[in-house]
């Protein structure tokens, strides 16, 4: 099944978010799974780097927009398993294309 996933689902993911944290996460594994495949417009990406810089701060923007990207998988404009990781708080920053952190 493919699903247009709306950026405040990958916003609360991302930026765990809560109480929406839980309901997005089991979005965004059932596109890591394979059950579903989600698009994301291009034009999200701008809005949610917007709203993440909002919240927290340009760095933390960075990386919840990196993760993204480093989800998504190049070919396609869909989620994958490809290291999918959230930001602080415990979790993983990605690395962008060049390898460095951020």
């Amino acid at each position: 099944m493919r699903v247009l996933i709306d950026t405040n689902i990958v916003l609360d993911v991302l930026l765990d978010r809560h109480p929406w944290v839980t309901d997005a996460s089991q979005v965004w594994a059932s596109c890591e799974s394979g059950r579903i495949t989600g698009y994301i417009p291009g034009s999200a990406m701008t809005d949610m780097f917007y709203v993440a810089r909002r919240m927290t701060d340009i760095a933390t923007a960075q990386i919840a927009v990196g993760l993204c990207l480093a989800t998504a998988d190049s070919s396609q404009p869909h989620f994958t398993s490809a290291g999918r990781a959230a930001v602080p708080g415990g979790h993983t920053p990605a690395r962008s294309r060049s390898g460095a952190a951020g």
